[in-house]
């Protein structure tokens, strides 16, 4: 698109299927996304399987581990996050309305902290924040600025 190559961010469940995910172009200048579209309008035309959707699949699901999980809305944030803070399971909704119930159920007994932007703050608070801790420090910071600029402060001496 326009010079910028998809990105293709696939949502696997734990049996190691694909069941949705998006492709994104990304401004490889700025970082910002400059479309999104649904994965599944190209996996039998990319990859010639068959395949079935699965909306309650976190992007980064299939990881999971024993470590404490932390939720946020895009999975560019998520990829940032496992490279800033590797102790902790990033997961990804897509966008705030796509968090379910059904979703965080798979996640009862777990340290759960959901990062929710301006767009989906009061929605995770109110449905979510009786059970897991809502943090609403990047509700008006850049989330992913802030994982970038911890991820380069490694690098210095």
């Amino acid at each position: 698109m326009n010079g910028h190559y998809g990105t293709v961010l696939p949502r696997i469940n734990r049996n190691n299927k694909i069941v949705g995910g998006s492709v994104q172009y990304i401004d490889t200048v700025s970082g910002a996304v400059l479309k999104r579209e649904p994965l599944v309008k190209h996996l039998y035309s990319w990859y010639c399987f068959d395949y079935y959707t699965d909306d309650e699949v976190f992007f980064g699901e299939h990881l999971l581990s024993n470590k404490p999980v932390a939720i946020v809305t895009e999975e560019k944030t998520a990829l940032l996050g496992t490279l800033a803070e590797p102790s902790v399971d990033w997961l990804a909704v897509g966008e705030g309305c796509n968090l379910t119930k059904g979703m965080m159920s798979k996640l009862a007994g777990k340290r759960v902290v959901l990062f929710p932007d301006d767009m989906s703050s009061d929605y995770w608070s109110e449905k979510f924040g009786k059970q897991f801790k809502v943090d609403c420090g990047f509700v008006h910071r850049d989330i992913n600025r802030y994982l970038i600029d911890t991820i380069r402060g490694r690098g210095s001496p």
